[in-house]
């Protein structure tokens, strides 16, 4: 192995630990973010139905909601 050789690898052990480290790094963030989003939703939801004097319409919006995101979100 020449000295060129072993600089380049070295390099590449280099790039792949900032692209390894970056991506668990994004992974975190994002899990993160998914994690506080299906909190407000649950907070929205309790708010609007567990409210205690709308239980009837809260079903509704429920079944509404529940028709809504899987329509566009599946």
């Amino acid at each position: 192995m020449t000295a060129s050789s072993g600089g380049e690898h070295q390099l590449i052990i280099e790039v792949r630990s900032l692209i390894e480290g970056t991506r668990e790094r994004v992974g975190a963030v994002v899990n993160a973010e998914v994690a506080m989003l299906y909190w407000r939703v649950g907070q929205r939801l309790r708010a609007e139905v567990l409210g205690g004097t709308r239980a009837p319409y809260g079903a509704r919006v429920l079944a509404n909601l529940s028709s809504a995101l899987q329509a566009s979100h599946g």
